[in-house]
């Protein structure tokens, strides 16, 4: 059962009849869920598309962050899920696609849906930039998906599916700019070393002489999430991490640079998708 703030929509696009192709999700998350239980896909491989926020997945004990603005694809038949972490907060969408040898993908032939399914399969295990330039395609198939069932719809979804996977394999081609790795590096660095007390945005922007309104337009661009926000889940993890000496909640609260006990449990509430309490209870069980 989510959260009634949380949005969730799954298709079944097999039961839809659209050739080669399995689920069509997406949710938008303002409370973190509990964690994605380790799974797999039988025979088929997952595109997983992030807008915004940060999510962790574990694909056979290896850890990947995916972070706004970037996607993953997840091998056939390997067990994943978000291992230790929830479902955070976050907006996704996925899809999920047939491997079948003899299969056809959509309206294409036998020959070319191998041919792209074999492009695909060279990008798994990686992360890679360019969700935002795919957001168009990804809404308008969960729009046309959301209508009534007409042909029209059925025509467009076909379209856009095979749009998708051509524009995914193109920006999983792109190289990514040294210069935004260099600058979440240098912002990590400067919030380990403040994390006891509170960070402001200007901070942040001030270490590469940004404004702070452009600063924030930029990172959200790249990374998907506003930079307070990102200051945020940072110190949460840090909470999590203390929580396991047994310190106690409102010393950790001052110690991270919130305000008050109540403030931080609220924040914590939200990221993690229970009180700390909770989840110091559940550490010692």
């Amino acid at each position: 059962m989510h959260h009634p703030n949380n949005k969730r929509k799954v298709f079944n696009l097999k039961k839809l009849g659209f050739n080669g192709c399995l689920n069509f999700g997406y949710y938008n998350y303002h409370i973190a869920e509990p964690n994605l239980e380790i799974h797999r896909h039988k025979d088929s491989i997952e595109m997983c598309y992030y807008l915004k926020g940060e999510q962790f997945y574990e694909i056979e004990e290896e850890l990947f962050k995916l972070r706004g603005n970037e996607f993953l694809i997840i091998p056939p038949n390997i067990p994943h899920g978000s291992g230790n972490y929830p479902e955070d907060i976050g907006e996704l969408f996925w899809l999920q696609l047939e491997l079948c040898e003899n299969g056809r993908l959509c309206y294409l032939s036998k020959e070319e849906s191998k041919y792209l399914i074999n492009q695909l399969r060279t990008k798994e295990r990686k992360i890679h930039k360019g969700t935002f330039a795919l957001k168009p395609i990804l809404a308008k198939i969960l729009k046309h998906l959301e209508n009534k069932e007409e042909a029209i719809n059925t025509i467009s979804i076909n379209n856009l599916i095979i749009q998708l996977l051509l524009e995914t394999i193109t920006e999983s081609n792109r190289t990514p700019t040294k210069d935004q790795t260099h600058k979440l590096h240098g912002i990590d660095e400067f919030i380990k070393e403040n994390i006891y007390r509170q960070i402001y945005v200007d901070e942040l922007a001030d270490l590469f002489s940004l404004s702070t309104a452009y600063f924030k337009i930029w990172f959200k661009q790249n990374f998907g999430i506003p930079p307070n926000t990102y200051v945020s889940r940072i110190k949460i993890q840090r909470a999590k991490e203390l929580m396991k000496t047994n310190c106690q909640v409102t010393k950790i609260a001052f110690e991270l640079g919130y305000n008050s006990s109540q403030y931080f449990s609220t924040v914590f509430k939200k990221h993690v998708g229970e009180s700390p309490k909770s989840y110091m209870k559940s550490l010692n069980k």
